[in-house]
């Protein structure tokens, strides 16, 4: 899980505005991403914009959802096949790439990592991470940065 305070750089909590929560289809061996469980049972809420993409390396198509939402906070939802706690994933890296694949750069011109800069609070249900990998997850989290 990423989540992005795209308004108020710096500052801690939500800030007022439109909220972009999004999540991911099915993708390799998972015939079901959990995250578009939550973003249908979230897609009822007033004040939410939800989404669920499609799994694929395409910049256009997150670009289009920010034009379209302008959202203030965007909380992105990943499913990690390894991970038994609630990641909350505190950086995106420019790099992407399949499992097993060559890793390729997002952006030639940008920057190594981008933090993101919404802070939610540790539970013991969650774990903060600092690497998003290099999959559809991180590569949403950096163009959405």
């Amino acid at each position: 899980m990423e989540a992005m305070n795209t308004a108020n750089k710096g500052s801690i909590g939500m800030s007022p505005g439109p909220i972009l929560i999004y999540g991911f289809g099915p993708y390799d061996e998972f015939e079901r991403n959990i995250t578009s469980d939550v973003i249908d049972a979230l897609a009822s809420l007033p004040g939410l914009t939800t989404i669920t993409f499609e799994t694929r390396f395409d910049r256009a198509m997150f670009e289009r959802c920010l034009t379209a939402c302008r959202p203030a906070t965007i909380i992105g939802l990943g499913q990690h096949r390894h991970a038994r706690k609630l990641r909350l994933e505190r950086r995106a890296v420019n790099r992407k790439g399949n499992r097993g694949g060559p890793l390729t750069t997002i952006d030639p011109q940008g920057p190594a990592a981008l933090a993101v800069n919404l802070h939610l609070p540790d539970r013991p249900f969650t774990t903060v991470a600092y690497d998003a990998g290099t999959y559809v997850c991180n590569f949403s989290m950096y163009v959405m940065l």
